[in-house]
């Protein structure tokens, strides 16, 4: 390009000046550059620069304007980024008329920094057409940056009913003073939002919720977001509403301890996060649940655990809530413990002092920890424990029973108590058969039993009666002496001192001998003839029960005392009678 020749400086006046304008985003914008010249010397050439932001503006181009087009004009332009030079001259001297010299146009970049960009007109020069320069002078252009629209999104992009989704709409640059009004719709209008959204001035985004309405099939939604005349839109689908469908628990009959699967089901498959779904128990110390449950997203179902009270004795049902997005479920689950179903015992004849075996049986396995049946008895000739233990996982449990001595067949009924159930079953409790065998007579301890015998029971004539043995019937009782020094009267049972007495009968007497348990034991009866009458008697042992005679002793010679020894068992009474001379006497009898 030839640069403009100045000669002599003028006081002419050439002035050229840039026009403003406004432009969104990505649109040209044309800025005029205007010549304003004294008529009397109007310039035949000129020359300028103007400058430019390049993060405003991507490119620039200057084009011949209204009146810079004339024979043999020509107008020549350099462009680098930021800087345009130009040079408007001719090989004639004609003058270039005021007004529109030529054009600058400027393509906005996607993002410009600025809202407000000066463009700069500098360096102008003017020459008339004898080549003087004329002075000039230069005024600078604004080009206002419209915001327009910068995207347009939602997330999730897929909802259901009451669900929203958070939208964003951005522009750029920033929103003026005053601040970007974004208009909005959708299509078809199944969802709820505002018709607008206002980007505050300064700021190059805003969001808004769009909330899903009913809808009976996936419904595909159009947004739309308008400002200065252009559209952006974004696609997503309305879902029908989700809700709770079913509640469902298996096993819904449980035993104490056992647990259960239940079971939400949701219409559709639950949105973006999952479902969050609050359970709920009628009873929660009969069965339990967890607060809530979650079915994942995109899933239709989930499981939770239910679990059954191990302390739970009695039937009991319990209504189990499920509840999700104003739709609740209810279902009943029952909780019944183990039943007691039967009681037996085996063998159900025992005689005293034997024992048998009792059996407790559940209609099912006990639960965890077990469970424990009351046990009584109508007759404390049966013994057994107040209760027995069915354990965990087992459907029964035995005990034992222990007959105690008894006179006569006795039966016993034995009952199992579990909750409100009970069961019984009879036991027939016999008297143990009496023994008897003979051991020894003993005729060197004479009255000093203390130390001897007596251990489990004694009882003298005229004195005491203790033990095992009880009250001496059809005698009466003679006393020879209260107190002696005598070594074969007998010891008294209390105190110090001998005592000389003995029960007598004229025929005969009994004395009744009946331990509490079913051991054998030893029996000393003392036969005293203090007088020395040359008495005679006989001594049998019966069974208490059924009078059978076991064993029979005759007794004579005794005026120096002798005791008769046996070794017994069970309930036997003592015959003493008399069989020559005066009367029969027993002076003491004594247990071990």
């Amino acid at each position: 390009m030839v640069g403009l020749a100045f000669g002599q400086v003028c006081f002419a006046q050439v002035t050229l000046s840039l026009s403003s304008g406004s432009s969104t985003t990505g649109s040209l914008v044309a800025l005029p550059v205007n010549l304003s010249a004294i008529a009397t010397d109007p310039p035949a050439s000129l020359q300028w620069t103007i400058n430019y932001s390049t993060q405003d503006f991507a490119a620039a181009s200057v084009s011949a304007g209204s009146t810079g087009v004339y024979p043999n004009k020509t107008l020549e332009c350099t462009n680098s980024p930021g800087v345009a030079t130009c040079l408007l001259w001719g090989t004639n001297a004609s003058p270039i008329s005021n007004g529109v010299v030529a054009t600058l146009s400027l393509t906005p970049v996607a993002a410009p920094v600025d809202a407000s960009a000066q463009v700069q007109l500098v360096a102008s020069v003017a020459a008339d057409g004898t080549g003087k320069s004329l002075s000039s002078s230069s005024t600078n252009g604004v080009v206002t940056l419209q915001p327009s629209l910068n995207g347009f999104t939602c997330t999730p992009n897929s909802l259901a009913p009451p669900a929203s989704a958070t939208c964003n709409v951005a522009i750029t640059p920033a929103a003026p003073s005053g601040g970007a009004t974004i208009a909005l719709s959708a299509s078809p209008a199944v969802i709820g939002m505002p018709s607008s959204v206002t980007i505050a001035a300064s700021s190059m985004s805003a969001t808004f919720s769009a909330t899903a309405n009913a809808v009976s099939a996936a419904t595909p939604v159009t947004l739309s977001a308008t400002y200065g005349g252009a559209t952006e839109t974004f696609g997503l689908t309305i879902q029908p509403a989700v809700v709770l469908s079913n509640l469902a628990v298996s096993p819904s009959n449980l035993t104490p301890g056992q647990s259960g699967l239940g079971t939400v089901t949701l219409s559709a498959p639950a949105p973006a996060g999952g479902a969050l779904v609050s359970l709920s128990s009628s009873n929660s110390g009969v069965v339990s649940v967890a607060a809530s449950v979650t079915v994942s997203q995109g899933s239709t179902s989930a499981t939770f655990a239910v679990m059954a009270s191990s302390g739970t004795t009695n039937p009991s049902s319990v209504t189990l809530m499920a509840s999700y997005s104003g739709v609740s479920k209810t279902v009943a689950v029952t909780v019944t413990p183990p039943a007691l179903t039967g009681l037996a015992i085996s063998p159900n004849t025992i005689v005293s002092g034997r024992s048998a075996t009792g059996t407790v049986t559940l209609n099912e396995a006990a639960p965890s920890g077990g469970l424990v049946v009351a046990l009584s008895t109508s007759n404390a000739s049966a013994s057994l424990p107040s209760t027995v233990s069915v354990p965990a996982g087992a459907s029964s449990a035995t005990f034992a029973i222990l007959a105690k001595p008894v006179n006569t067949s006795t039966p016993v009924t034995v009952t199992a108590s579990l909750a409100a159930v009970s069961e019984t079953a009879t036991l027939t409790i016999s008297p143990l058969p009496a023994t008897a065998s003979w051991l020894k007579f003993d005729t060197s301890t004479q009255g000093n039993w203390k130390s001897k015998y007596g251990s489990s029971g004694d009882t003298i004539a005229g004195d005491s009666t203790g033990g095992l043995i009880k009250p001496v019937s059809q005698a009466s009782v003679t006393t020879w002496k209260s107190s002696t020094s005598d070594v074969r009267a007998l010891q008294k049972g209390s105190g110090s001192g001998r005592l000389a007495a003995a029960w007598d009968s004229s025929a005969a007497f009994l004395i009744d001998i009946n331990p509490p348990d079913t051991l054998v034991h030893q029996i000393a009866v003392y036969c005293l003839d203090w007088t020395s009458a040359g008495r005679v008697e006989s001594i049998s042992v019966l069974d208490g029960n059924t009078s059978q005679v076991l064993d029979t002793r005759s007794v004579t010679n005794f005026s120096n005392g002798t005791y008769v020894l046996w070794s017994v068992s069970g309930h036997v009474k003592l015959q003493i009678k008399r069989t020559a001379t005066r009367n029969a006497v027993v002076s003491g009898v004594f247990v071990d």
